[in-house]
């Protein structure tokens, strides 16, 4: 879905809604790495690298490697109990706009 054109336009998220998350991804390589941070530019989302407490959102593939769920920034943002989402969820915000608690159906649920 990141390199395919779309029927819908991607929504930007107010600045009063986006100014109250912030970002990081883990698990995307390469050019799919650079395409998930330039849309959450593109949306006004702020991104960090580095994963902090005070971080808001993790962003990993839909498709969760052991490698990724074995990584340090996947087990500290549980720890800090941030939300644990697939990129899925990015798609449907960039659809839909956010809501409250529309990170529940892209939430890493532990098995």
């Amino acid at each position: 879905m990141l390199f395919q054109p779309q029927s819908w336009k991607i929504k930007k998220l107010p600045a009063s809604i986006a100014k109250t998350f912030k970002v990081s991804i883990s698990g995307f390589l390469d050019i799919h790495r650079y395409a998930v941070i330039e849309l959450l530019k593109f949306m006004n989302i702020p991104f960090t690298d580095t994963l902090q407490k005070n971080n808001t959102h993790l962003i990993h593939p839909n498709q969760l490697k052991e490698s990724i769920r074995n990584g340090s920034k996947f087990k500290m943002a549980l720890e800090w109990k941030l939300f644990v989402v697939k990129l899925d969820w990015l798609y449907f915000v960039m659809q839909n706009g956010h809501t409250i608690g529309c990170e529940d159906g892209f939430a890493y649920r532990e098995r």
